[in-house]
């Protein structure tokens, strides 16, 4: 296995230790369901990585794989780049 490779998995295997206690320890945003029946849910994962990155594509993996399992019911939200944080920050300061 190349160094590459190595780290690649390493990152991959981190993602999915961090994605799913975030998640937990985040909450999430309840929102109405449009259809009769359950609620559906909205959940927002921001991460400090480009879109490029492998943790973003893992958290693309990790968001579909969630909704898939939820029948729907529950979909993710995917912020990289800071975005979340930088857009909580400007609400906060009232910044343009």
């Amino acid at each position: 296995m190349s160094r590459k490779q190595y780290l690649r998995m390493i990152t991959l295997l981190s993602v999915m230790v961090a994605l799913p206690a975030g998640l937990y320890f985040a909450g999430g945003e309840q929102q109405p369901s449009t259809a009769p029946g359950p609620s559906s849910y909205i959940l927002r994962l921001g991460h400090n990585m480009k879109e490029e990155s492998a943790m973003h594509l893992a958290a693309q993996k990790f968001a579909a794989t969630v909704f898939e399992r939820s029948a729907g019911q529950v979909h993710i939200d995917i912020f990289p780049d800071q975005a979340l944080s930088r857009s909580r920050a400007v609400e906060k300061e009232g910044l343009p």
